[in-house]
């Protein structure tokens, strides 16, 4: 019996969770739970900072965004920041290999008026959007990059450990080439487009690949935008720092550079397991372990980060469920 487009993809998501969960209990059962759990218990009401300082992040890479888009196009601070909340809500806890958030900010943006007061039209939405993640992904390589060079020049690594680190700090970067090939673009705006019920599937890559152009060529607006995103990337290494020095293992701010920067780029490589279940945790307690973290201590802080994950993502999944009301209008 043939599967179809829907069936494949839905057998592709139960493999990738199969898959996910399988790794995540390879990995914490090779721990010590009680440790784990009472390393996480150390950070107590530091929870609480943890999830409002990943708004900081928000606010950033959507400031960030709005630079990408012509001055009279430009959407409010507002709405791009419930946008991208939405956005990152829908990838970490919907089984949308990392894309599907992506669509569900486009529809959020194309609702908030321009400052013209016209509706924002889907090729624009979509070339921003595509541009932004490019951006997003070149974030993840400065921060990697950085990482590696602090962990090369302060770790004695073999050999192993090095060819592991190179493919980390590449991965971003094979993603970012990858994203600027017309078969991807033809497909993103095949997806955009029937998800919005334009019509437009038939307008080909060329309109797109116009329009993507024309965000690149606003020099000023595109340095902007790239200069918010490594910044965005540092405070989620900032987030790393605090989480360990709450658990009484203080690290230099380089560690947690070399942390994040190097597990979220593998994270972002896993993107077909949802949420990077099992790669994240793994990475983890692999870098922790080089910086000289506890195993305890590195397991706890991937459940931090996962906590951190479902009190941000089920928030902004309540407000897009809000957001699509019918009634519901935007400022």
């Amino acid at each position: 019996m043939r599967i179809g487009p829907n069936g494949q993809r839905r057998l592709r998501v139960l493999i990738g969770l199969g898959i996910g969960c399988a790794l995540l209990a390879a990995v914490f059962s090779t721990q010590d739970l009680d440790k784990v759990v009472a390393a996480t218990r150390l950070v107590g009401g530091g929870f609480a900072l943890v999830i409002l300082w990943r708004f900081v992040s928000l606010g950033l890479v959507a400031q960030g965004w709005r630079h990408l888009f012509a001055p009279a196009e430009r959407p409010a601070w507002w709405g791009a920041a419930l946008a991208r909340w939405i956005c990152e809500a829908a990838n970490n806890l919907l089984p949308v290999a990392q894309v599907g958030g992506e669509i569900a900010r486009g529809r959020i943006i194309m609702r908030w008026p321009a400052p013209s007061g016209a509706a924002l039209p889907l090729l624009i939405a979509v070339a921003t959007i595509i541009v932004d993640m490019t951006l997003n992904l070149a974030g993840q390589f400065a921060l990697a990059l950085a990482g590696a060079w602090h962990i090369w020049r302060t770790a004695s690594l073999d050999l192993f450990q090095l060819i592991l680190i190179c493919l980390a700090v590449l991965l971003p970067l094979i993603l970012l080439a990858l994203a600027q090939q017309p078969a991807v673009l033809a497909r993103a705006h095949r997806n955009f487009s029937r998800l919005f019920g334009k019509g437009e599937e038939s307008a080909g890559t060329a309109r797109l690949s116009d329009a993507v152009s024309a965000v690149y060529a606003r020099r000023s607006g595109f340095c902007l935008a790239l200069l918010l995103h490594i910044a965005a990337a540092a405070s989620r290494a900032l987030e790393t720092w605090f989480v360990l020095t709450l658990m009484g293992t203080p690290v230099g701010v380089m560690d947690a550079v070399t942390i994040e920067g190097l597990s979220a780029a593998l994270r972002t490589a896993a993107f077909l397991l949802p949420a990077g279940l099992g790669v994240q945790e793994g990475a983890l307690l692999v870098l922790c372990g080089w910086i000289g973290v506890a195993p305890s201590q590195a397991l706890a802080l991937a459940l931090i980060k996962r906590g951190r994950e479902i009190a941000v993502g089920l928030s902004g999944l309540a407000l897009w469920a809000l957001l699509e009301r019918p009634r519901t209008r935007l400022i």
